[in-house]
Order: structure tokens, then sequence, then C-alpha cells
């Protein structure tokens, strides 16, 4: 499954492409239509964890990559890789 291409950016309450051109938003190009009063801070959240989510999963990567392994590793370095890894795979789930 694929999604939308990234980034993605808010138009008040709405979540929209970036690259989409502009006569096509209102053909479905609209990601999204937050309701609600908090509907544009939601958008924004939305458009916040979307943009920053690849960047964000190779970041987990780098430190799991950086991490040492083995039988060898400290009490605090498990935790951190513990961490990591639970991240990593709720950052890969498919919904």
């Amino acid at each position: 499954m694929s999604h939308t291409e990234t980034p993605w950016q808010t138009n008040g309450p709405r979540v929209e492409p970036v690259n989409a051109p502009r006569y096509e938003l209102n053909d479905g190009w609209v990601i999204t239509d937050c309701q609600g009063p908090d509907g544009t801070a939601n958008a924004a959240y939305i458009v916040r964890a979307v943009n920053s989510h690849a960047a964000l999963v190779q970041a987990l990567q780098t430190v799991l990559d950086w991490m040492p392994c083995g039988i060898s590793i400290r009490k605090d370095e498990r935790v951190i890789i513990d961490c990591v890894k639970a991240a990593l795979t709720l950052a890969k789930e498919e919904p």
C-alpha cells in the first residue's frame, strides 16, 4: 500500500500534498479535512508527523545500527535498544 507523496501541507483544516497542482485540489487532492474546533490544529499535527516520519525512522535506524549488540551490552543500552526497536516497529506497521 502506498500513500500520497510527501511533503504534505495544511490549508486551514485541510491536509493536502505540496506538489499537487492547485487547480486539482478540489478534484480529489485533499488528503483529509479535519472537522471540529481543533480541526486546524489536528491538520497541522498530522502534517508534522507525516513530513518528519522518514527522517525519524532513519534516525532510529541509525541509533540501532550504532548501538552495540551481543551479550556484553549494559542494561541501560538494552533499554535504549528495546525502545528504539519498539518505535521502529510502530513506525513501520501497516494500519
